[in-house]
């Protein structure tokens, strides 16, 4: 990679930037998304834990989970009615892929709005379903959502991922469903988010030398609850995070793990002049854990130091037939500043993970710039002085977006390229539960996407371009090339 163009980016982040700190590693491995992976930044060997609207979607049984999550609204602005509907689709007819959905947002009375999303993809057969469902009670002390999630996916059988053996399909079928309620009065805050997720995962694993198919149903509860007491410019604060795991075998529903955590803690924070302080204790493993934040604010600048003790489980593959799934508790000190403004912010993150078997830094930066007919958004993490091998070394992001008219006519056309690269330090094994092998070797991939289209108030339509050079892009030797895939993309708001 040129490390110019790596200068280029750190250059930029402090002299005009513009962070959305939301984007985490998107590691594309086929180009109609199935087996797209969005890893942590802070933990890039496994996945993120998904949140929309009430729900909490667990990431650390390592299945892909980027179609998941039902696809945001393209038109949100102020000009549309209360009660509105939108249409999506993309296609690529020379491969027989489609993707169409469906939204429709509902005001019900004036506190009430309703959200509906249907998905649906096929390559020749359907792979993907997503059906949404979000209500929302709002007053001026409260707020009050309950959503509901089913989702199907499938790798497609007219497309191998893997070179190795192409026996081997994964399958997902989940049902989520959570709340959210948010109550205040005077001095007084209240916090409630539960979500229940029951998920069937078909998927192969190695063992004894060979790999076989494995099936088994996951079921989380999740439970999150917090007090807060606001007295001047101190505020106290009691909160609680449960979590209730158990993965069964599904054949016989005999539990091959069944456990939970529980993390109570309590805080205070406190407002001084330009700093913000947030100390607080957590009860982690019947030890009490430490943790502190400390934010300076100057202007458009903060500065933000912070030390915090955590629980994350994964599971993973050994030589036992269910793999094993272990809770890890990690410290975490951290180091970000952060600059926004009308047209630029950013954000500059450093700071240490570390726990009893993996140790690493990192250094995350992420910026955009949205001025006059630019719009850019970059991101570059670097893993380093590593304990063992993570999975990720290095990732950058960045698109470029260009709206040559924008404001000057009734539509706006413009380009858009996007670029990935990654440096790995480990093999990618789609045929395990570790998306990435122990064995040690670097390997590195790039991938240019292209876009381009006009946008109308309430239409949009798209040449979209994935690989747009039409290299063969190789993450693994055991995995597909990612080839050149091209489709049209129409979004259209209907009034109601």
């Amino acid at each position: 990679m040129n490390k110019f163009f790596i200068l280029f980016i750190l250059i930029l982040n402090f002299l005009y930037s513009n962070s959305r700190f939301t984007d985490n590693i998107v590691l594309y491995l086929d180009p109609v998304n199935i087996s797209t992976f969005v890893l942590d930044r802070y933990h890039p060997y496994q996945n993120i834990n998904i949140n929309y609207f009430a729900l909490n979607i667990d990431g650390s049984v390592n299945m892909p989970l980027y179609h998941l999550k039902p696809e945001q609204l393209y038109f949100q602005n102020s000009d549309l009615p209360d009660s509105y509907s939108q249409l999506s689709f993309k296609q690529n007819k020379n491969d027989d892929y489609f993707n169409t959905k469906i939204a429709a947002v509902n005001q019900i009375d004036q506190t009430t709005e309703s959200l509906f999303q249907l998905e649906s993809k096929s390559l020749v057969d359907n792979i993907n379903q997503n059906g949404f469902f979000n209500i929302e009670k709002s007053k001026d002390n409260f707020t009050f959502n309950v959503s509901y999630l089913y989702h199907y996916d499938e790798e497609s059988s007219h497309y191998d991922l893997s070179s190795l053996n192409n026996n081997f399909k994964k399958e997902n079928e989940s049902f989520i469903s959570g709340y959210n309620f948010l109550y205040n009065i005077n001095n007084f805050t209240f916090n409630s988010n539960s979500s229940i997720q029951t998920s069937y995962h078909k998927r192969p694993e190695a063992y004894a030398l060979d790999y076989q198919y494995l099936a088994y149903n996951e079921k989380l509860i999740y439970s999150f609850n917090k007090i807060n007491f606001d007295f001047n410019n101190i505020s106290f604060f009691l909160e609680n995070i449960n979590h209730d795991l158990v993965l069964e075998n599904d054949i016989n529903e005999v539990n091959f793990f069944n456990d939970h955590y529980n993390i109570p803690s309590i805080g205070l924070i406190a407002n001084v002049d330009s700093f913000r302080i947030k100390i607080f204790g957590s009860k982690i493993d019947n030890i009490v854990k430490p943790n502190s934040e400390i934010i300076y604010s100057l202007g458009n600048i903060r500065l933000i130091f912070s030390s915090e003790h955590y629980i994350k489980g994964l599971l993973t593959d050994n030589n036992e037939l269910y793999g094993d799934y272990t809770y890890n508790i990690y410290n975490q000190n951290n180091i970000k500043i952060s600059f926004d403004s009308k047209n630029y912010s950013s954000i500059v993150d450093l700071g240490e993970i570390k726990n009893e078997d993996i140790s690493y830094n990192y250094f995350l930066l992420s910026g955009n710039i949205d001025y006059k007919v630019i719009n850019f958004d970059y991101s570059y993490f670097n893993y380093f002085n590593q304990k063992t091998n993570i999975g990720i070394d290095q990732y950058l992001n960045f698109e470029l977006s260009l709206f040559p008219f924008r404001g000057k006519n009734e539509y706006d056309l413009y380009g858009k390229v996007n670029y990935n690269y990654y440096i790995m330090d480990s093999e990618i094994n789609t045929l395990t539960m570790d998306l990435f092998e122990s064995t040690a070797i670097e390997q590195t991939a790039e991938l240019f996407n292209f876009e381009f289209g006009f946008i109308f108030d309430y239409f949009k339509v798209s040449y979209n371009s994935k690989n747009l050079l039409s290299n063969n892009v190789i993450f693994s030797n055991d995995i597909t090339p990612f080839k050149r895939f091209d489709s049209i993309n129409v979004v259209w708001v209907f009034k109601d």
